[in-house]
């Protein structure tokens, strides 16, 4: 008996933990410091898993005006492709920063940066 309170209750303490783990961000391409020009269009592929269920992407943070994306092609993974255009007027040397965030269906989150080096 003792050893199936001990089961019953380590049982339940699995369940009342939920999912704990932060959703995975990684850019496929371009690598990160790659070397650009300035006023050039980059396509960056990134892609987001879960070991659950994803919520939300963001990508630009929540004031860039890209709307957040809510649909993916799987419940816990979703592949983007878009665009990013480099400043015209950007100095060589210049780093340019792509940020993405991404939250699960219990909250937890991730952010990542792709960094863009003017040329």
């Amino acid at each position: 008996m003792k050893y199936l309170t001990i089961l019953v209750l380590s049982g339940l303490f699995l369940i009342s933990c939920g999912d704990r783990e932060n959703p995975e961000i990684r850019f496929v391409t371009p690598a990160n410091n790659t070397q650009v020009a300035a006023g050039e269009q980059i396509s960056v592929q990134v892609e987001v898993t879960d070991n659950d269920a994803l919520d939300r992407i963001v990508i630009g943070g929540e004031n860039s005006g890209i709307p957040a994306i809510t649909t993916f092609e799987a419940p816990d993974r979703h592949t983007e492709i878009f665009n990013v255009f480099t400043p015209t007027e950007a100095p060589s040397g210049a780093e340019i920063s792509v940020n993405v965030q991404a939250t699960d269906a219990a909250g937890n989150t991730a952010a990542d940066d792709l960094i863009l080096i003017i040329q």
